[in-house]
């Protein structure tokens, strides 16, 4: 699955930004991680300029271990969140911008 997001410098100097791409499994079983990091990619942005990363989600990075042990991709809904940090409050407390986010299905 090919995504992309723009990424901006909104600041007066020249900067690098490590933009990561999170997914979550919604419909997995208990005991499945919250979010595993599927991709991240280092840019250098010049002050206000904006850039387009694109990023390649692999079907491998939807693959959860069933009770088996064994590796599947298995049918539900999904979680992709694109930031500068790992989902959740404290980056946004320490600054962060705020990630952006959108579900798909994998059938």
């Amino acid at each position: 699955m090919q995504t992309q997001v723009t990424v901006t410098n909104v600041g007066e100097v020249a900067g690098e930004e490590v933009v990561q791409v999170y997914l979550t499994n919604l419909t997995a079983s208990e005991g499945a991680p919250r979010c595993s990091l599927a991709g991240f990619q280092r840019v250098a942005l010049a002050p206000r300029e904006s850039i387009i990363v694109e990023f390649e989600v692999s079907p491998e990075a939807m693959m959860s271990v069933n009770n088996l042990g064994e590796w599947n991709l298995a049918p539900g809904e999904f979680l992709l969140i694109v930031g500068g940090c790992s989902p959740g409050e404290r980056g946004l407390v320490l600054g962060a911008s705020q990630a952006v986010s959108a579900q798909f299905m994998v059938q």
